[in-house]
């Protein structure tokens, strides 16, 4: 009997196989596990402005993400294909297994376009949420074609942390003919976290394929480069950029607290600042640890990833009190649930628990 049985287990594990694999292609594909990032920014601007939006609104905001992060991620993955088919890291990626085509990348990517625009009109935007949208789309585009190119690779990272403000300035926009204070705060933050997550940590995450493909990156660009042994250099300079960028998120950060722009209690506002506080020095020592572990390349990773997921963490807290709180549980699970999806959270977890027996 188990003999009759066992070819359709068989056939049944491998049709499974299967389905999980292609699944997994579309996700890395669309980068779903980056998707919660992209949700929370025109949330996040749509919350700086204090007044109702309805529904359709709300459902259209969401739209606009989905299809900027599509545009955002495939685009850069066709632009890039002959860098990324050196890097082991993207092995499984479709584009570079030749289940996808760059053609149909690309026209995926560009289709996202219309789309947009579309969603604008359904949505009856004001002129500044069709500006914010160009903006965002062309800052993305400048960042995808010459982002590992430029000359100074400063300037294509702040046009993609443009870009990605401006999507948060279209949230605002959706709300509102004029953004407030707490939305250019926002912005700011954006273009100098981006700029930080980019320059430094993305630039030290692929440094030795990008320094053996000529790659113009900010880290390499400061002085960085990979040693005979595996690891690192990572010279002063780049140090000095990466702690010059942290110290102006954490001064945006306490300068709207501080005079208070959100009116919030006096109870509200301390455990603001306590949190914001803490938050602010765990991500400083968490640079530190990562601009200090060169020869660990696994460190080096998973610290800078968890110091930007603090540095967003940390946004979300700044405007924790002033959210409605159906919005704020909104923007908390669509952030975190597609983190689950991504390996290296599970590695960042274990260097965490690592870490923490050492401590103890």
């Amino acid at each position: 009997m188990q003999s009759s049985t066992y070819p359709d287990e068989r056939v049944e594990k491998k049709w499974l196989t299967a389905i999980w694999q292609r699944i997994y292609s579309v996700c890395l594909f669309i980068r779903f596990s980056a998707l919660g990032g992209t949700f929370l920014l025109p949330l996040l601007g749509a919350g700086s402005v204090p007044s109702a939006m309805p529904m359709n609104k709300w459902l259209g905001l969401l739209s606009i993400a989905l299809v900027f992060h599509l545009f955002a991620y495939i685009l850069n993955d066709v632009i890039d294909l002959p860098l990324d088919r050196t890097e082991p890291r993207r092995a499984d990626f479709p584009l570079i297994k030749g289940t996808l085509t760059p053609r149909f990348a690309l026209a995926a990517a560009l289709a996202q376009l219309p789309l947009a625009v579309g969603i604008v009109r359904w949505m009856q935007s004001n002129w500044l949420a069709y500006a914010a949208l160009a903006i965002a789309f062309g800052g993305m585009a400048v960042y995808n074609l010459w982002g590992k190119r430029a000359r100074f690779p400063l300037l294509t990272d702040f046009a993609q942390g443009i870009s990605w403000a401006s999507l948060a300035l279209f949230g605002a926009a959706s709300k509102a003919d004029e953004p407030t204070s707490l939305t250019m705060y926002l912005c700011a933050y954006l273009v100098l976290l981006i700029c930080l997550a980019n320059g430094v940590h993305g630039s030290l995450r692929d440094l030795a394929n990008d320094f053996q493909c000529g790659v113009r990156s900010m880290a390499i660009y400061l002085g960085a480069k990979p040693t005979a042994d595996g690891g690192l250099h990572i010279p002063q300079g780049l140090r000095r950029y990466a702690f010059a960028f942290q110290y102006l998120l954490l001064i945006i950060t306490l300068v709207p607290l501080i005079r208070n722009d959100f009116g919030y209690s006096p109870t509200e506002w301390l455990i603001t600042l306590a949190v914001i506080v803490l938050m602010g020095g765990l991500s400083l020592r968490l640079l530190d640890i990562a601009a200090g572990s060169a020869p660990h390349r696994q460190t080096l990773i998973s610290a800078g990833m968890l110091q930007l997921l603090v540095s967003l963490g940390l946004l979300i807290m700044l405007f924790a009190f002033y959210l409605p709180a159906w919005l704020l549980g909104l923007i908390i699970a669509l952030f975190f649930l597609p983190l689950l999806t991504h390996r290296w959270l599970y590695n960042m977890l274990r260097w965490i628990r690592q870490r923490w027996a050492t401590w103890l």
